[in-house]
């Protein structure tokens, strides 16, 4: 797993402290996130979730483009895991080290293998130069200092004629 996470100890920044409050909240929940993220077992959720990415892949497929998508924030794998279920190659980056845990070791009994990276967010957008097809955000754009900041560094990462998808 990559590591590119800025120094969470550093209470001088904004940033800083809810990067710290984020790793405290997920190094308690990782274990029990899948059973209390509503987002995770709702059905209508998952169904429109699985909706949407076949859409986006419709779309990719009859461009002549191989899926590929960076998932932000992608936790224990919610959307990771469906993309990569239907072939797609997939960049997570999270900034829990349990989360992404949980995330590998769900691919690995699947058969896959996600390149992981341990990173804010925003810090990893700003050194990324890779673009991606899909560039997917679910449920983390309201755990950010700056996500407005975020979704505009984001958007530097799709390619063109790709896609920004967010779900809450």
């Amino acid at each position: 797993m990559e590591n590119t996470r800025p120094d969470s100890s550093d209470p001088s920044t904004a940033e800083s402290k809810v990067i710290a409050a984020n790793l405290e909240f997920y190094r308690q929940i990782a274990d029990k996130y899948d059973r209390y993220e509503t987002g995770t077992f709702d059905p209508n959720v998952q169904q429109s979730m699985e909706d949407d990415l076949d859409r986006i892949q419709a779309w990719l497929v009859t461009h002549g483009r191989m899926p590929s998508c960076l998932d932000c924030g992608g936790g224990t794998g919610n959307v990771a895991l469906k993309m990569l279920e239907r072939g797609w190659k997939v960049t997570v980056v999270d900034v829990s080290d349990e989360m992404l845990g949980l995330l590998k070791e769900k691919a690995r009994t699947k058969g896959f293998s996600p390149r992981l990276i341990s990173s804010s967010i925003e810090r990893f957008l700003t050194a990324s130069t890779i673009t991606y097809n899909v560039v997917a955000f679910s449920a983390v754009l309201h755990h950010l200092h700056s996500y407005e900041r975020v979704v505009m560094l984001a958007a530097r990462q799709v390619r063109p004629g790709g896609f920004f998808y967010s779900n809450f």
